[in-house]
């Protein structure tokens, strides 16, 4: 009989993080759930902070995103079909002033994240400290995180028997999904690919919607003037988007399938958040 390969994936789950006033504003094109680039920034900065208190080791080279609750900021009359952005208004200055009024797109949110690490599964009793503590000082998508429960760690077999048991932790939720088979079906028949975007993200029932998942360089990278780190090379970008579903969770067959990971493609001028069937 062949051998059957059991793949063990170390993870930290946490689980119901309440989020308010993050940014829904993913890109320029696209308003609802935050970019792709937010959350793996959170955990890449969530890394940081933890090896800077003690564990050097550990890294976070991946990221299951589930939402259990997404309420965008919008208002619309009784009756219309048009929504209006509900926006915060500065305090006046000292003179007196009121500031410009931008229109901003924020959501609060109920996520949990499951993140596979590496050099997580001893000294637990330390390490969960730290993470609890590194959390309370970060933002997600520029919201504040009001609530994020008590970290955990474990060891599953990435099949669908092992999964079962982490799955009960975040249910109910939907995990997003990358769809950009969709999208390359329908641009290999000759659609536009902001046509075939628009018919899929209109149809009803279909559980499709636009994402941001990450950025195509513009420009050679180079010096700029009047920048935060003057070291580092600066280019134009612009977003890259595609289409995303949130399924529930009980109909993923392994972890791995909801996992995201960085990928960078230089010769493309590509920077993107992709999943392994991809």
């Amino acid at each position: 009989m062949p051998e059957i390969l059991i793949v063990f994936i170390n993870y930290l789950l946490l689980k119901n993080i309440m989020i308010q006033n993050a940014n829904a504003l993913s890109g320029a094109l696209i308003a609802g759930f935050p970019a792709v680039t937010a959350w793996l920034g959170f955990v890449h900065a969530l890394e940081r902070k933890v090896r800077e208190k003690g564990f050097p080791s550990v890294r976070f080279n991946g990221a299951g995103i589930i939402c259990h609750d997404c309420h965008l900021r919008l208002y619309a009359g009784s009756g219309e079909l048009a929504y209006s952005v509900l926006n915060n208004r500065k305090p006046p200055d000292k003179k007196g002033r009121n500031s410009s009024l931008i229109e901003e797109v924020y959501c609060h949110l109920n996520v949990s994240l499951c993140i596979r690490s590496e050099n997580t599964e001893e000294k637990n009793k330390e390490f969960i400290p730290v993470v609890s503590e590194a959390i309370r000082i970060l933002k997600i998508a520029g919201g504040d995180i009001t609530d994020a429960g008590i970290p955990e760690t474990g060891i599953i077999p990435d099949n669908k028997q092992g999964w079962c048991e982490l799955r009960q932790c975040i249910a109910p939720g939907y995990a997003l999904l990358e769809r950009r088979d969709v999208m390359l079906r329908a641009m290999n028949s000759g659609m536009d690919a902001m046509a075939a975007l628009l018919k899929y993200i209109t149809v009803p029932g279909t559980g499709l919607i636009p994402v941001a998942i990450g950025y195509q360089g513009l420009s050679p990278p180079g010096a700029a003037e009047n920048v935060r780190a003057e070291d580092i090379p600066h280019r134009f970008a612009e977003s890259v988007i595609t289409l995303g579903e949130f399924r529930r969770t009980d109909k993923l067959r392994n972890p791995s399938a909801m996992l995201w990971c960085y990928h960078y493609l230089p010769d493309d001028n590509l920077y993107l958040c992709q999943q392994k069937n991809h």
